[in-house]
C-alpha cells in the first residue's frame, strides 16, 4: 500500500515523468529503493527503501533502535493522543508516519504558515537522524510549543550554522525519496530561515540541545511569546541558542527552511 501510495504521488507531481510506466522493481530501483550488488549480483531492498516502505516488524531486524512516535499532550502534561511505530495498526514506516503527523500538524495548528515550519522540522528529523542510534525520534506537539528529538548529532561545527549554505545529509538516500515528491530541497540554509521566521513571529527563539553522551539532538520550538511582551512586537536582538552538556561545537545539520503549499511545496534542506 505504501508503494502504490507513493507512485501515485510521484504520478501526481510528474505526471509524464518515463518512471511512471516501468513495472514496480524497476522503479523502486531507479528511485533507489530496491539496489544490486556489483560483486555478487544479488538485489534487495536498500535501507532507504526499508525505512521508507517497509514495516516496523521487518525494519526492526536490521534496525534494532528504530522507533518513531507522535504525541500530543495537554496543558496538564497528559497525553491526548500517543501514535508510534510498534502500534501494530498501520505499517510504522517513514513514508505513512510523516503523512500521518502532517495531517495533524494541519489539523490541530490553525496557523498556515507555522504548521508549514512545523512540518519542515518532521522532514529535517527524518533525514538527518541516525537510525543506528537509539532512542528513536519524538515529536511532541502541544499549543505553548514543539519539541522534536532524534538520535544523530550535527555534522558541522554549530558556529558555522547560520553562515554556511552547505548541505550535510546523514541519510542521502532518504533524501531522495522525499525530493522526487518535491517534498524538500537541498539548500543547508534552514535553520537561519526557520530563527528568523519565529523572530518575525514574535516567538521565544528556537533552542537547541545536543546530548553529545547519548548522542542525541533535541529542538525545542516555543509557540509563545516571551514574558512582558505583546503579540504586535517583533523581537529584534535576540539569537538561536545552542546548548551543549560537554561544550561540544560538532554535530548533525537539522536543518529547515520555508515550506510552501501543502500540496506541492518543498522543504530546503
Amino acid at each position: 500500500e505504501t508503494i502504490k501510495s507513493y507512485r501515485d504521488k510521484f504520478a501526481a507531481v510528474k505526471p509524464d515523468h518515463p518512471w511512471n510506466v516501468l513495472e514496480t522493481k524497476e522503479f523502486l530501483y531507479k528511485i533507489g529503493a530496491w539496489g544490486k550488488a556489483r560483486d555478487t549480483h544479488k538485489e534487495g531492498v536498500t535501507l532507504a527503501g526499508l525505512l521508507m516502505f517497509s514495516e516496523e516488524r521487518m525494519i526492526t531486524e536490521i534496525l534494532p533502535q528504530y522507533f518513531l512516535e507522535y504525541r500530543e499532550s495537554d496543558a496538564q502534561g497528559g497525553w491526548n493522543e500517543r501514535f508510534t511505530s510498534q502500534d501494530g495498526t498501520w505499517s510504522g514506516n517513514l513514508y505513512d508516519f510523516y503523512f500521518y503527523v502532517t495531517e495533524q500538524v494541519y489539523k490541530h495548528q490553525p496557523n498556515g504558515e507555522i504548521a508549514s515550519s512545523l512540518v519542515e522540522v518532521v522532514t529535517n528529523m527524518l533525514l538527518h537522524a541516525d537510525y543506528n542510534g537509539e532512542g528513536g525520534l519524538t515529536f511532541e506537539y502541544n499549543q505553548q510549543s514543539c519539541v522534536f528529538s532524534n538520535p544523530g548529532l550535527f555534522r558541522i561545527p554549530v558556529d558555522k550554522v547560520f553562515i554556511t549554505k552547505m548541505s550535510n545529509l546523514r541519510n542521502p538516500h532518504l533524501f531522495k525519496l522525499f525530493r522526487l515528491l518535491n517534498l524538500c530541497e537541498r539548500s543547508g540554509s534552514g535553520l537561519t530561515a526557520l530563527h528568523d521566521k519565529w523572530k518575525s513571529y514574535g516567538y521565544e527563539l528556537p533552542t537547541i540541545d545536543q546530548d553529545v553522551y547519548l548522542k542525541r539532538t533535541t529542538l525545542s520550538l516555543p509557540m509563545s511569546f516571551p514574558e512582558g511582551q505583546k503579540e504586535s512586537e517583533n523581537q529584534t536582538t535576540s539569537t538561536l541558542s545552542f546548548n551543549n552538556n560537554t561544550g561540544n561545537k560538532t554535530g548533525d545539520v537539522e536543518s529547515t527552511e520555508e515550506f510552501v503549499e501543502k500540496s506541492s511545496s518543498y522543504n530546503k534542506i
